[in-house]
């Protein structure tokens, strides 16, 4: 009977905080993260949309603008407005510091960690990039295979009296 009863308030907890995540999800994550930033310095157009969680992908950019949730054709049709077609454009963004945290039955993830870099506009002229970065990561199934795929992302200004040591 005690044993019973045991089993069965383990049972219960575990349900109530979720599956443990699988072995290998955060490093997944944090491998997702660096890959979308290279697809993205790469000007990848295709396979940098591929990272997106669509429909519903929502973001908050540091300038205070919510971006309204996003089809992957959204995603797609804002390539342009980067001006990934100019040859002086250029992306060098690097998250640095990423730390992931895998939630329930291993499908959901929350990232943070620092974006920085620069980027170089059509004109060749180039800017600083230094923001924190807060994502949210799901885990679902795309061509048969478990993918993890950006849901959320909220950047927000780094200010120089934070800025992370060097690394």
């Amino acid at each position: 009977m005690r044993k019973t009863i045991i089993g069965g308030v383990c049972g219960v907890l575990l349900l109530a905080v979720g599956l443990p995540a699988m072995a290998g999800d955060k490093e997944d994550v944090e491998a997702r993260i660096e890959q979308h930033y290279q697809f993205w310095n790469q000007k990848k157009g295709e396979e940098w949309v591929s990272t997106y969680y669509t429909p519903g992908f929502t973001f908050a950019a540091p300038n205070g603008f919510f971006g309204e949730p996003e089809t992957i054709e959204d995603v797609r049709a804002n390539i342009p407005n980067n001006n990934w077609d100019s040859p002086n454009v250029r992306f060098n963004y690097n998250p640095r510091y990423i730390n992931v945290a895998v939630y329930g039955n291993g499908t959901v993830a929350v990232a943070h960690y620092y974006r920085m870099g620069s980027t170089t506009n059509k004109d060749g002229v180039t800017t600083p990039v230094s923001l924190r970065a807060s994502d949210v990561w799901v885990k679902v199934k795309d061509g048969g295979k478990d993918v993890w795929k950006l849901a959320h992302r909220h950047l927000s200004p780094l200010t120089v009296g934070t800025l992370p040591p060097p690394r």
